[in-house]
């Protein structure tokens, strides 16, 4: 079993037990929720992420190239030409 997370972090990519992942793309202050993290899904759709500890139960850290399911990064993409999105 993946050792579970306290906190998430910008710039990391995590797995929930459920097996949803997310990329934490950064951190914004909006009317609808305050301070919060902004994460994408791997549809890539953005979501609010909460920053509690609270938020983190049951989430682990995995790598970027797992988060996009074995594919290479994006960077590794651009730098290829081959990103398409």
């Amino acid at each position: 079993m993946k050792p579970m997370i306290k906190s998430f972090e910008v710039g990391k990519c995590y797995e929930h037990t459920t097996g949803k992942r997310i990329y934490i793309c950064g951190q914004l202050v909006t009317h609808a929720w305050g301070k919060t993290l902004i994460g994408e899904d791997s549809s890539g759709s953005l979501i609010p992420i909460g920053d509690t500890e609270e938020a983190t139960i049951n989430w682990s850290e995995i790598t970027e190239k797992t988060f996009q399911g074995g594919r290479a990064s994006l960077d590794e993409e651009r730098i290829n030409g081959q990103y398409t999105r």
